[in-house]
């Protein structure tokens, strides 16, 4: 695992890498915590999460659009393809 890179994509996304997803057991959608503590080190750490259940879960994500509901669904897909701006 020491060895184990990432690279960063333009959108500022990563990869971690399944030796390490495997160790720590990371499911999809779990939260990572990062803490910048150098200029050349940051750590990562699992915070302690309440899972929510049913249909609903999805919902925290989904009301960031409602105050753009006068878009369409082009409009909305192109801003979140867009990722994020420097």
């Amino acid at each position: 695992m020491k060895n184990d890179l990432s690279t960063i994509t333009d959108r500022g996304q990563i990869s971690i890498p399944a030796s390490i997803r495997k160790a720590v057991k990371l499911k999809t959608g779990q939260v990572l915590q990062w803490e910048v503590l150098s200029p050349s080190e940051i750590r990562v750490s699992l915070p302690h999460q309440v899972k929510a259940g049913g249909p609903f879960a999805a919902l925290g994500y989904a009301l960031r659009f409602s105050a753009k509901k006068n878009l369409s669904t082009d409009k909305i897909m192109k801003e979140l393809r867009e990722g994020e701006k420097d």
